[in-house]
């Protein structure tokens, strides 16, 4: 399986850029899933073990098994200032995700690429809630934890802060708020300060996993940002084919001027 999760301020295209890809990839006659399915396999994963509360004795012994990675999540939020009851919301999400990943590839059965716009990397952006995180190891110890699920490409579109602003407004027009941060008044500056910890996230990410970056500029047309993914994952492809195991960070920023 090859993997690829998009990272980005809320407006950079994430979603419509992995779609098209996923849309591009089923065309070819290749499997893959988006996140819609993914959450449709996890989802039957989980019932075919039971109700809620196996669920809950599960993510009680993957707490057991996995207590770096509790400790790690938790030194995070608590580094993130000034803490915020919304930042442990999601970080629950991200002990979640992890315990959803750990069981797909325990137990399930994913098909030859994945690709995600909203998973691990996301939500670790999103416990940091638009403040930088000043301790540097604290996020390198959370991508240290996870570093078994972490993705084989990561894809980050970026935008300036107007752009993202207009998109959002423009998304809200149509189907309404659908994140917190359609409920604050953001400036285009804030957006870019909260990109910038996604683009370190990003690149921290693909140095603890030895995963290929595609950065993009996400303002072109996603069609050129559809090619650059489809590029990496025939790269990647080409490299589990080979079995390689020198697995360097690998940058692909072609397009993003």
């Amino acid at each position: 399986m090859i993997s690829l999760e998009a990272i980005g301020i809320p407006g950079a295209g994430k979603s419509t850029v992995v779609s098209a890809a996923v849309h591009q990839l089923a065309e070819s006659g290749i499997a893959a899933w988006d996140r819609a399915a993914h959450q449709r396999a996890i989802a039957g994963l989980h019932a075919a073990r039971g109700g809620r509360l196996a669920r809950a004795r599960a993510l009680a012994l993957f707490a057991g098994e996995r207590h770096d990675l509790v400790r790690s999540i938790v030194r995070l939020t608590l580094r993130t200032r000034p803490p915020l009851p919304v930042s442990w919301v999601r970080a629950w999400n991200l002990w979640r995700m992890a315990h959803n990943e750990h069981l797909l590839r325990e137990e399930g059965t994913p098909p030859a690429v994945v690709l995600h716009d909203q998973s691990l990397l996301q939500e670790i952006w999103s416990v940091l809630y638009l403040r930088p995180c000043s301790d540097e190891d604290a996020l390198r110890g959370v991508l240290e934890a996870l570093v078994e699920w972490l993705p084989d490409i990561v894809f980050l579109p970026r935008v300036d802060g107007d752009v993202a602003l207009a998109r959002m407004a423009e998304r809200r027009g149509r189907v309404g708020v659908t994140t917190d941060l359609d409920r604050m008044n953001l400036r285009a500056e804030d957006m870019e300060r909260t990109q910038d910890e996604a683009i370190r996230i990003a690149e921290m990410a693909a140095d603890v996993a030895g995963a290929r970056l595609v950065v993009t500029n996400g303002s072109v047309d996603p069609t050129l940002q559809v090619r650059a993914i489809l590029a990496a994952i025939d790269a990647r492809g080409g490299e589990v084919a080979l079995q390689s195991v020198g697995r360097g960070t690998k940058r692909d920023d072609s397009l993003a001027g």
